[in-house]
């Protein structure tokens, strides 16, 4: 089966680093805000900044994958082992929107425990604009490709798909 649709494996392995960075510049910053001892309006401002942007990079570091998309199936590359997603499992999907590009979520049903489960994904794809051919990140900008394929897949074979189309912010990400 040849690959349809693949992660950025550089954009995916960056993140591998990037959301560890986040994690400690928040934990070091709200610590030292923290310590300081006097807790205005102005440094408690800050204090839940830097918890958010915990929160934010926990969640999104353990969610994140790579992923390759062929005809039959989605194949979940994980730092530890594999697992195979059929299209029928698949629950939901759409574009998140962020600062630096489109991510992809995914929403599906893990075959032996029955339970949702929700991934991060970077696709190897950008919406190119069509004045100057640099990728748009916008809100509501044209979908992706493999978000496209993989609804398209998915609502043939699976008769409980969710049927929204609305591509999200992070601030609203996961969940």
């Amino acid at each position: 089966m040849s690959i349809l649709y693949k992660s950025s494996s550089f954009e995916t392995y960056v993140y591998y680093i990037i959301y560890p960075i986040l994690i400690g510049i928040s934990i070091f910053f709200s610590y030292g805000i923290l310590s300081y001892g006097n807790l205005s309006l102005f440094t408690a401002f800050f204090v839940l900044f830097f918890i958010f942007m915990l929160i934010f990079s926990i969640d999104s570091l353990y969610r994140l994958r790579y992923i390759e998309v062929t005809e039959d199936q989605i194949l979940i590359k994980k730092i530890i082992g594999s697992e195979i997603i059929q299209f029928k499992d698949v629950e939901y999907v759409y574009n998140l929107m962020n600062i630096n590009g489109n991510s992809l979520v995914i929403w599906y049903k893990d075959p032996q425990t029955q339970k949702s489960k929700v991934i991060l994904v970077r696709p190897d794809e950008k919406n190119p604009s069509p004045e100057t051919g640099f990728p748009v990140y916008s809100y509501g900008s044209i979908e992706l490709n493999i978000t496209k394929f993989i609804r398209e897949k998915a609502t043939k074979v699976n008769p409980n798909y969710l049927y929204r189309n609305n591509p999200r912010w992070f601030l609203l990400c996961l969940r």
